[in-house]
């Protein structure tokens, strides 16, 4: 079976162009060079909803400012083919301590939009953005692998978290021997698909240097509900409109 993965062409301020694909190394297509940088997407390879997260590590942030606004032609590419998915605008940009989170919208649903997107029961906040308003350093957890299980799950005896505790959140990973506290120490960063009983498993295959001794670094995550919004004390900041009726 062949590997698939994403690229991405972005049209960015000022003409600039980059070139980035989801795979483990960089990819060229006759002149172009698809760029590693060893992003995070919340998206598969055969679907690309209306709204969408990518990860970048703090190493990428000289691209900020050109990405905002930026037009994004996305496509598959499976060794051989490419076949293009969708254009989407990069509608908000979320800065964390180790890493960013770019917010891609399909561009035939930012024109198309009716009420029910104007408006919505969930939050158009992103958690710890300036509108949400939280601390994101105060939502995260630093721990050791103790082992790693699979191709995406690390374990470690330490961690005694309820199981919806990291929901929605994100692992970062420092080399073993590592003890600096700097923000680029924590290059590798991962969605959380699943948490139980000290077992983290990630919505991509994780790096295969990652060995027992490597520290992480574990950030909580939100629905956007009004709900998870309380459970952080946060109701204040919540920008959504939770009583909207649904038939809108």
């Amino acid at each position: 079976m062949r590997n698939v993965c994403i690229l991405m062409e972005f049209h960015c301020q000022n003409n600039k162009k980059l070139y980035i694909t989801t795979a483990e190394q960089d990819i060229q297509l006759d002149a172009v060079v698809y760029k590693s940088y060893g992003i995070v997407c919340n998206m598969s390879h055969t679907y690309f909803g209306s709204k969408n997260n990518i990860v970048f590590p703090n190493d990428c942030k000289d691209f900020l400012p050109y990405l905002n606004d930026s037009v994004v032609k996305v496509s598959i590419f499976d060794g051989s083919t490419r076949e293009s998915i969708k254009t989407c605008i990069v509608f908000s940009t979320i800065i964390h301590e180790y890493f960013f989170i770019l917010e891609l919208y399909d561009a035939l649903f930012m024109t198309h939009r009716g009420i029910s997107e104007v408006y919505s029961k969930n939050c158009r906040a992103s958690f710890c953005d300036k509108k949400c308003g939280l601390d994101i350093n105060q939502y995260s957890i630093t721990g050791l692998v103790e082992s790693v299980c699979d191709e995406v799950t690390i374990y470690d005896s330490n961690r005694n978290e309820p199981s919806t505790y990291f929901a929605n959140g994100y692992i970062s990973f420092a080399q073993a021997g590592n003890e600096c506290v700097n923000d680029d120490c924590f290059q590798l960063m991962y969605q959380i698909l699943y948490y139980n009983q000290g077992k983290i498993s990630v919505c991509t295959l994780l790096d295969t240097n990652i060995i027992p001794g490597w520290r992480y670094k574990i950030y909580r995550g939100c629905n956007k509900t009004l709900r998870n919004c309380y459970q952080y004390s946060n109701c204040a900041n919540f920008r959504g409109e939770p009583r909207l009726e649904d038939n809108l």
